[in-house]
Order: structure tokens, then C-alpha cells, then sequence
């Protein structure tokens, strides 16, 4: 294996979700990971929440409902995006590709790159975000079962058009549907089921696709949605996306290492409020 750098700091993150890049942005302190994580397409930021420090314009998207229209903010990914280039060009991404493993030894952080070569960094404080591939972190002090919120892709076929944008259900399974155009010619509509699993439910029949299929037919049939002769309904192409919800591992904190996601309970918190956290400490 081949040592390339070895480079002294005195503070590095450690993590790429939002979270991570905030914290490195207003801390003007550098960042490795071992993984690139960006918000999910779908998730956007409360539409009062002022995003003006970042030179974005309030953006609000209005989603017709059978009850009451819901207003979303801004794209979470758009803001990760904008704080991954900016962070990058000004030299506080440590590598150009997420690294392969990091261990923690003392004040010596060795990563290892895809193509075998080792870069140390000597760090007197580590702030970390992440427990992925990470080797060196101090035994947690509680686990917690891990929640998804799961993404389900359907296709809807030969069904009448329709007004509907989203549709709010008080069930866990398929509490959300967004409805979206997947043509230019927006005539008709796919679907997208949102639910909230828990990580020992993922394997069970009550909260698989099927039912989420069959829940989707309920809510349609609800609706008054009307179908015609050659009506169908499938998920598509089998897609599932399942994004964690907290931690799995809480730390505790010591003189060498931070986790703010256990300072600010972020694993009970959404991005917005961290945002909130972060400018009221500026």
C-alpha cells in the first residue's frame, strides 16, 4: 500500500449529509467520508424557513389535496449540491472521491482510497457525523432500532386523469402519496408511496410492496379516482428506497471526539432545525 499525505489539522469533519457540510461551512473546517451522502430528491426544507444566508430565494411548491394543499420549501438537495461545490472549490473536501475505510488511531486518521493508497491526517479534534466504514470510534453508549422511510415507485396504467398532487393517510404504511406527471405531456400521473418502517418490519409480508400496491388501490378507489377497462397497477421495476431515519449508535462524547448528531439530537431533528441551530450560534 502506498502513504501519499500526511497533513495536520486541528479540527476535521467526518460525514457528507447535510449536516456534515453545515457544520463544515459555518466552521470553515475541512471534511472526509466515506461515502457521498445527499439528501433524497424528495425531501425539502419547512417553506418558512429563510435560506436568504445562502443567496437562494424563497421557493415554495404548492401540492394539491383532497383535505387541505400542503406547501413544501426548498429542495434539501439543492442546498447539498450548492454546499458540496462550494466546500470543494475552496479546498475543505479533503479527497475527490469518498475514501474506502477510515481508522482512527489516536490523533491519526488513515484513509485508504479505492486504489490502495493511505492519506493520514493529524487531527487534535474529530467531528463526526457518520459511523459508516469507520474504524477507531468509541464504543457506543446505546443502540437504537433503526427506522426507514421507504420510497416506493408505482406505475399507474389506464387511469383517469386527475387533480391530485399528495395525499396524507394516519397509517405508517403508505402514510404519503405524491402524485407525479412522467410524460411531457402531463395528462397522466405515477405515483410515489412514502412509509415509515422500522428496520425489523422490512422483511415482513405487512409491510412489503404488495400491501403498499394494495393500500394504493384503497386510497385511489377513496378518491374516486375513476379506472378504466384496462386498468393496472405494478411497482415499478421492483424500486424500493430506503433512507435511514436517526443513528443506529449513539457515542458519547469525549475530549477528542464530537458527535453533534448527539449534541443537538439530530436523529429526532430535520435539517431545518439544525439550520436553525447552527445560525442562532453563529
Amino acid at each position: 500500500m502506498l502513504e501519499k499525505m500526511n497533513r495536520k489539522l486541528d479540527t476535521i469533519v467526518i460525514g457528507s449529509n447535510l449536516n456534515a457540510l453545515l457544520y463544515s461551512f459555518f466552521n470553515d473546517i475541512p471534511f472526509i467520508s466515506t461515502q457521498i451522502e445527499p439528501p433524497y430528491k424528495l425531501e425539502y426544507f419547512d417553506p418558512n424557513d429563510d435560506l436568504s444566508l445562502f443567496k437562494f430565494r424563497s421557493s415554495q411548491k404548492k401540492l394539491i389535496s383532497p383535505t387541505s394543499n400542503k406547501i413544501s420549501g426548498y429542495s434539501k438537495l439543492e442546498l447539498w449540491n450548492s454546499l458540496y461545490f462550494a466546500l470543494s472549490i475552496n479546498g475543505f473536501n479533503m479527497s475527490s472521491i469518498p475514501f474506502s475505510s477510515i481508522k482512527i488511531e489516536e490523533n491519526i486518521i488513515k484513509c485508504i482510497t479505492p486504489f490502495a493508497r493511505m492519506l493520514k491526517f493529524n487531527a487534535e479534534k474529530i467531528i463526526c457525523f457518520t459511523d459508516k466504514n469507520i474504524i477507531g470510534l468509541p464504543s457506543p453508549i446505546n443502540c437504537q432500532m433503526l427506522k426507514y422511510k421507504v420510497y416506493d415507485y408505482i406505475e399507474i396504467f389506464h387511469c383517469k386523469p386527475h387533480k391530485y398532487d399528495y395525499l396524507e393517510t394516519s397509517d405508517r404504511l403508505t402514510k404519503e402519496l405524491i402524485f407525479y406527471y412522467y410524460n411531457q405531456k402531463k395528462v397522466y400521473k405515477n405515483a410515489i408511496s412514502i412509509s415509515y418502517i422500522n428496520e425489523d418490519e422490512l422483511n415482513i409480508f405487512d409491510w412489503s410492496q404488495k400491501n403498499v400496491l394494495f393500500k394504493t388501490l384503497s386510497l385511489l378507489k377513496e378518491l374516486n379516482i375513476r379506472r378504466s377497462k384496462h386498468f393496472k397497477i405494478k411497482v415499478e421495476g421492483n424500486k424500493r428506497i430506503k433512507i435511514p431515519l436517526n443513528k443506529k449508535n449513539i457515542y458519547k462524547d469525549d475530549n477528542k471526539f464530537i458527535f453533534p448528531n448527539n449534541d443537538l439530537n439530530l436523529n429526532k431533528l430535520l435539517d431545518s432545525n439544525c439550520l436553525k441551530w447552527y445560525k442562532k450560534h453563529i
